[in-house]
């Protein structure tokens, strides 16, 4: 068989038990579903079946048969997940029953939209049982997706009704729309064994993508990846399988006993696992009882099962009918991706309280009634039929920049697809990449932006004798990323927002400072006195006798950081034209001895000490304009 000769179409069935959904599927394909010994001694499916079925035209769709019994809901939920049309079977002599509404309410939560009713075993009942049989089913459906679906009554012991049941549900199927290859292969696994002289071998039906022989797949949650080594749809090697074909993937450098039925296969890379995931739920109105917050229930999503709790983010309680935000917190970790459906049931006892759409995932718990929780929320549910938009919202919602690999494993895109979404972001102001390949939202870029400047204000109008600001401190003062930060400063220097002086000393473009008569006095009178004492500077505490401490420390930042002092050390200050005049003096002798420098014969010259020349010397070698040779110096080149 070829890959082309199967429709990208999954037929699932769903019903009571012992309605005879294993018969029909057995009657239509040739092939029995039940693969299990225990299901053909129980005479009851207890997990999930698989049989091609060919099409009048040739080609070839899957049917998935999936148990009845409510102890095996789980198993059903795994089947239904993959499932684009469905077989509904309900038997004429029982008719409606617990089971048959439960797996109906699955199947609306799951999104499916098509299908139709066989009514089974109507060789059983005469003919006013058989009306009576189709009223009560005319009128379960009602209101559901299957309202308008036709009702076929059939008997897969005497064949009875088997050519319309065909013809019906091959139209069905004709109409139904292949599943979306997409870019990304993931296939959520139902099943998992070793198989003699090939080894590790998956089963499911793949929810995207395509994949061949070479092609490297990786299992999550876990990381493990291995080359795919061989391919069959519905037991049948084929050259490729595509999402909606029920596949066998031969997998190398796995070992079999490490996976397990809910893990997922898939594009290396391209998915993340999560363990809160954001999402909207809707409570099925036949609920009894309010849903409340904090509720213990089983997750299921694609073929996994995990226990954990919704968190309600919109109101302490959810009557039955009635939809929210929702984030649910579960126990383990597992693979969504925005859009996927899914299903909860409550803990204890098991029965359906609803289910609905995956928003994304997130890292910290959500609170309830917060507008920025219920507004991003939103956006990304608006964002769902969109790519782009959905990574746009990824960005939007993330405090700090995102790397490259954790965006597209969020968004679940190609390297390519990301590189041209960040691409237009970008062109319009919606993103910006920073060092090392992280995003941010242009919102979250913008508000890093005025976060940095409204800060500098503040420092300036608190401190108005200090002209700028270090680095550190405002990257402290800001509280942003460091990559962010970095990226901000840039971009507003650029700007001409702020000014950034040698040394990284920060300020704002607007800002200068403004001295009173005093202060402009006494900054002479303290500029005046360090150009008057020369080489032999006077301490703070010489100066602290006639100006207050405070004012000193302000006025002497403000001197140096305007060059008209230079610091030596912590505590040695000489003004810059001594330390010109030094540097005047000290190249005048180098140079007449050959590029020596005679230290005593430089003391001598300048009337200094080696308290002060040697950090003066010190501050020559860090100019460059000296270098230090064991214990003497020359002149640098």
């Amino acid at each position: 068989m070829k890959s082309d000769d199967i429709l990208r179409v999954v037929i699932g069935t769903a019903g009571h038990i012992d309605h005879g959904k294993s018969s029909l599927v057995q009657r239509l394909t040739g092939r029995d579903p039940d693969r299990l010994r225990e299901e053909k001694e129980r005479g009851m499916t207890i997990d999930l079946g698989f049989a091609p079925w060919t099409l009048p035209g040739g080609r070839c769709v899957g049917i998935v048969d999936v148990p009845g019994h409510e102890r095996f809901i789980k198993n059903m939920v795994a089947g239904a997940s993959g499932v684009d049309c469905v077989l509904l079977v309900v038997a004429a002599d029982d008719g409606v029953m617990p089971q048959t509404r439960e797996h109906l309410e699955i199947l609306g939560l799951l999104g499916i939209e098509r299908g139709m009713i066989a009514m089974t075993k109507i060789d059983l009942v005469d003919e006013e049982l058989r009306e009576f049989a189709l009223e009560d089913i005319r009128e379960f459906v009602s209101g559901t997706f299957l309202a308008e679906a036709p009702i076929v009554p059939v008997s897969a012991i005497t064949g009875e009704g088997i050519d319309s049941l065909v013809s019906t549900l091959a139209g069905i199927v004709e109409h139904v729309s292949s599943r979306e290859i997409g870019d990304l292969f993931r296939l959520p696994i139902q099943r998992v064994f070793s198989s003699k002289g090939h080894g590790t071998v998956v089963t499911g039906i793949p929810v995207s993508g395509s994949v061949e022989a070479g092609d490297v797949l990786e299992v999550l949650p876990g990381g493990a990846t291995g080359k795919v080594r061989g391919l069959q749809a519905y037991n049948d090697v084929v050259e490729r399988v595509r999402a909606g074909h029920s596949s066998a993937l031969n997998l190398s450098e796995i070992d079999y006993k490490a996976v397990r039925r809910g893990q997922v296969v898939a594009t290396p890379g391209a998915f993340a696992v999560a363990s809160r995931i954001e999402a909207r739920l809707e409570y099925l109105g036949t609920n009894a009882k309010l849903l409340r917050d904090r509720e213990p229930v089983r997750f299921h999503v694609g073929t996994i099962e995990v226990v954990g709790e919704v968190v309600l983010l919109e109101a302490p309680r959810l009557a039955p009918g009635e939809s929210c935000f929702v984030e649910i917190r579960l126990s383990e970790p597992c693979v969504v991706a925005p859009g996927d459906r899914f299903i909860l049931r409550r803990a204890s006892p098991l029965v359906t309280l609803g289910g609905g759409v995956v928003l994304g995932t997130t890292e910290y718990p959500l609170k309830r009634k917060k507008a920025w929780v219920l507004d991003r929320l939103q956006r990304r549910e608006a964002a769902l039929g969109s790519p782009q938009a959905y990574v746009e919202e990824v960005l939007r919602g993330s405090r700090e920049p995102i790397a490259f690999a954790d965006l597209r494993a969020r968004a679940h895109r190609t390297k390519a697809a990301l590189e041209q979404d960040l691409e237009e972001l970008r062109a319009r102001g919606a993103a910006l990449t920073i060092a090392g390949g992280r995003s941010v939202h242009g919102d979250v870029a913008e508000a890093a932006r005025s976060r940095v400047l409204d800060v500098l204000a503040r420092l300036h109008q608190r401190e108005p004798l200090v002209p700028t600001h270090s680095k550190a401190s405002l990257l402290q003062a800001t509280g942003l990323e460091r990559s962010l930060f970095e990226a901000v400063l840039e971009e507003l220097h650029h700007r001409g927002a702020i000014v950034i002086e040698k040394g990284g000393w920060i300020r704002r473009s607007d800002f200068q400072v403004q001295l009173d008569d005093g202060q402009e006095r006494l900054l002479g009178q303290l500029e005046a006195r360090f150009l008057q004492s020369g080489f032999t500077p006077p301490s703070r505490a010489d100066i602290s006798r006639d100006v207050a401490a405070r004012d000193l420390a302000r006025l002497l930042d403000l001197l140096e950081k305007q060059g008209r002092l230079t610091r030596l050390s912590s505590d040695i200050v000489l003004h810059a034209d001594i330390v010109a005049r030094a540097r005047q003096t000290l190249v005048q002798q180098a140079e007449a001895s050959g590029g020596q420098v005679d230290i005593p014969a430089l003391r001598d010259a300048l009337q200094t000490s080696r308290k002060y020349l040697i950090p003066l010397l010190e501050l020559f070698d860090r100019e460059g304009l000296t270098k230090r040779i064991g214990d003497r110096r020359v002149l640098k080149g």
